[in-house]
């Protein structure tokens, strides 16, 4: 089953952007939509398909969605100290994914907030590795360029996601990919309830964000899985939060219409009006990762 889901979500990757790259042209660079990990770091292990940090911003721009200054307004007063290296695991996800939601929309004003924050947990984690320094630098120094910043942002990304394999946290690297997945949900969510409510709703944007929604429907299973590994308090509490977002997403009742004659899916369908309850409970748990209540 999971095989299928998973075959149905590259389709539905490869043919939207196939079929909606002449719709709209914002500049947005090519960017890998998801990556792979294996939390033992061996061959013969199961590889988990997870989402990457700038997955849900390039494509909310690619769909030309308004910046929503409100998804990162909390970077200005944040002074949360946090003392379970989880929670700064999730905290430094959650910021990525900001860090490329505002370089891609070009919002500067708060690239200084965000890179601090990340400065400060990359602190707190303990990281002095030079190589993550220098490509954390290399953001800062490019955070305007964007004909690279996505890459540079992936970099980055990647080269925590080695460090954490390297040095045996393998878990402080899961909750880092769980920051990403809850910010870019968070995104997705509150995009697509603004644009409801203002009855902007086109199909264009429709298919694109029913699109997001499937694929995060995917990957929570993978992350149930991941979280799942380690016998600790925190984890499971994690794995619940997820577990209670897995039955919201069942609520949803998301459905593909493909046409198998020209070999494209025709449209995603889903319930709009059990939204809100799967946007509750991730801005809930948001909010506790970001004032630190969940540890």
């Amino acid at each position: 089953m999971k095989i299928n889901r998973l075959f149905i979500l590259i389709t539905i990757l490869v043919l939207f952007s196939c079929n909606n790259s002449n719709q709209n042209n914002n500049n947005v660079e090519e960017f890998d939509t998801c990556q792979q990990i294996s939390p033992s770091g061996k061959s013969e292990t199961t590889v988990f398909t997870i989402p990457t940090p700038i997955l849900v911003p390039a494509t909310l721009k690619i769909i030309d969605l308004e910046f929503n200054n409100d998804i990162v307004n909390y970077l200005q007063n944040t002074k949360t100290i946090y003392t379970n290296k989880n929670v700064k695991a999730l905290n430094l996800g959650i910021c990525f994914v900001d860090l490329a939601y505002i370089a891609l929309y070009n919002e500067t004003q708060y690239s200084y907030n965000v890179l601090s924050r990340i400065d400060y947990l990359l602190d707190e984690l303990d990281i002095e590795n030079q190589t993550i320094i220098s490509s954390i630098d290399k953001l800062k120094s490019n955070f305007s360029n964007n004909d690279s910043i996505s890459k540079i942002i992936l970099d980055s990304q990647n080269k925590l996601a080695e460090y954490f394999q390297e040095k045996n946290e393998k878990e402080v690297g899961v909750f880092m990919i769980c920051g990403f997945y809850i910010e870019g949900l968070n995104l997705i969510l509150n995009s697509k309830n603004k644009i409801l409510a203002k009855e902007e709703l086109t199909p264009f944007k429709k298919n694109y964000l029913n699109s997001l929604l499937f694929e995060h429907s995917v990957f929570i299973d993978n992350l149930i899985d991941l979280t799942e590994i380690y016998n600790n308090k925190f984890s499971k509490k994690i794995n619940n939060e997820l577990k209670i977002s897995k039955v919201h997403f069942n609520d949803l009742k998301i459905s593909i219409d493909f046409d198998t004659d020209n070999k494209k899916i025709k449209n995603i369908k889903l319930d709009d009006k059990k939204i809100n309850e799967l946007e509750t409970h991730i801005e809930y748990l948001r909010k506790n990762i970001i004032s630190g209540i969940l540890e």
